[in-house]
């Protein structure tokens, strides 16, 4: 991506407040927050921003001791690319690109499924088409395919990756592969392997997460915030909670209700997040039509309302472009 100038003094300002942080993490948290309101200039932006700017007002917050413990043990260069990626090449410049295209609508981020050696190059290249278009936030499912996940994040050093994998693909092989990889998270399912694992990313000092599949039965936990209690002595920055298909959208509803209320009461070392919802939530202020965006391990389309089997909604069959364009049309006097 250019260096415009922009974007080298937001680079220069980001990068000084990450070695501030493990001074002051405090204080450069609230300034850094400060200077990225000074920088927004669209309605979620600043109404993000202020809405952070309000949370830190509460000195008591668990999220301070987030903000050290994950400045602490993950590398100020891992924190700076990941950040930049999503939120100056994605949120900021990317979002400018999305809303730009007036035929149809582009979401912010778009998952891929990796099988072990199939289909990289396609990927590849769906990847390469969807930058161009303004997406920078990348997550990538990992079938056994953890290496091929780490080389297409390295092929692309603009966008931001969160590679989701089993616990038992973690190895210090894949640590040693991940090691100059900057702009990576990794997210592991909350089980029983999930200790060593977590244990090994700390150590590497890689940007990492947890991720749960929620069903019914599993409400109450969530609710009690026992669930969110357990993830969270694993030191994940984010603590994920993903629906297990099908799943009817009431009980989704009411997972987002709560995680919404956790993240603003602040209780927990860890930022909860509702996998569908936040994402559907940072769409709706991007474009019009929010929509979730996925392609399974056949290159088919997958959004919110499911499997879309309709042919050539296939990244395998047509560019992104062209499936992007089929799938989400614009109604007219649409602006973005």
């Amino acid at each position: 991506m250019e260096n415009s100038v922009n974007r080298v003094m937001v680079n220069t300002i980001v990068k000084k407040a990450i070695h501030d942080l493990k001074a002051d993490p405090d204080r450069t948290v609230r300034n850094l927050v400060d200077i990225a309101l000074k920088f927004a200039d669209s309605r979620f932006q600043q109404e993000f921003y202020s809405g952070a700017q309000s949370l830190l007002t509460n000195e008591s917050s668990a999220y301070y001791a987030l903000v050290k413990d994950t400045f602490t043990q993950v590398s100020e260069e891992t924190l700076l690319t990941f950040g930049m990626n999503v939120g100056y090449n994605g949120l900021y410049e990317g979002s400018k690109k999305i809303r730009s295209m007036t035929q149809h609508s582009i979401p912010w981020t778009v998952s891929l499924s990796i099988n072990e050696g199939k289909l990289f190059e396609q990927h590849h290249q769906a990847i390469d088409q969807g930058e161009k278009l303004g997406i920078h936030t990348w997550h990538l499912f990992s079938n056994h395919g953890i290496y091929d996940c780490l080389t297409l994040a390295q092929k692309h050093p603009d966008s931001a990756f969160v590679i989701f994998c089993g616990c038992n693909e973690i190895s210090w092989s894949v640590l040693d592969c991940a090691d100059e990889i900057r702009n990576i998270a990794i997210m592991l399912p909350f089980d029983k392997d999930a200790d060593v694992a977590c244990d090994m990313l700390r150590v590497s000092g890689i940007l990492y997460g947890l991720y749960y599949t929620y069903t019914e039965k599993d409400v109450p936990s969530i609710e009690s915030g026992e669930l969110m209690h357990e993830m969270e002595q694993l030191h994940p920055a984010f603590s994920v909670l993903k629906p297990q298909f099908p799943c009817q959208k009431a009980l989704r509803d009411r997972v987002y209700r709560w995680i919404t209320r956790a993240r603003l009461e602040q209780e927990f070392k860890t930022i909860p997040w509702e996998m569908y919802g936040d994402m559907l939530l940072v769409d709706s202020v991007i474009s019009v039509t929010p929509h979730w965006v996925g392609f399974d391990e056949y290159g088919q389309l997958n959004t919110d309302q499911g499997v879309d089997r309709t042919y050539g909604l296939n990244i395998f069959v047509n560019d992104l472009p062209t499936v992007l364009k089929q799938a989400f049309p614009k109604q007219k006097g649409t602006n973005y």
